[in-house]
């Protein structure tokens, strides 16, 4: 019976030390919570312009033909950027690189690197990109040895 006596008590003491570390100490002279923090405008300001891009040359005439959208923006595409990279749709996974002109006047892309989602019945030809040329307005993509892949026409 002694033991049941100083349970309740042993209880309320534990509930009690539990509580009181809940609590803040401190001292009066710290700003309330909801103060802001101090800072200096030049400090919060933020950046309004982006840096221009430093290694990028102009892409010279005639590979600047290459620079749009080629496809279906909303399908199978391409986008051929002026500073050199590109990004696309598979109808699967997205992609992206850089490209750079060749001396016949096509355009190889380079360090591809594309995402990797699984896709049953879904032909995923740019998977397996490695030149693009072109026909008027038309991008011709082929793979390895020049093998043909797709044509994609202008959209923009």
């Amino acid at each position: 019976m002694a033991i049941r006596g100083w349970m309740p008590v042993a209880l309320a003491a534990v509930a009690a030390l539990a509580l009181a570390g809940c609590t803040s100490g401190g001292s009066d002279d710290a700003p309330p919570p909801s103060a802001p923090p101090a800072t200096t405008p030049a400090a919060s300001a933020p950046a309004t312009t982006p840096a221009p891009p430093t290694d990028a040359a102009p892409i010279p005439a005639p590979w600047d033909a290459y620079v749009g959208t080629w496809g279906d923006p909303e399908g199978v595409h391409l986008m051929i950027g002026g500073d050199g990279r590109f990004s696309g749709y598979d109808g699967c996974n997205r992609m992206g690189g850089r490209w750079d002109p060749e001396d016949d006047g096509g355009i190889e892309f380079d360090d591809v690197f594309m995402t990797q989602r699984a896709c049953e019945g879904v032909d995923t030809p740019l998977s397996r990109l490695e030149e693009g040329r072109l026909d008027g307005e038309t991008l011709t993509v082929l793979g390895d040895e020049d093998v043909f892949l797709l044509t994609l026409p202008r959209t923009d």
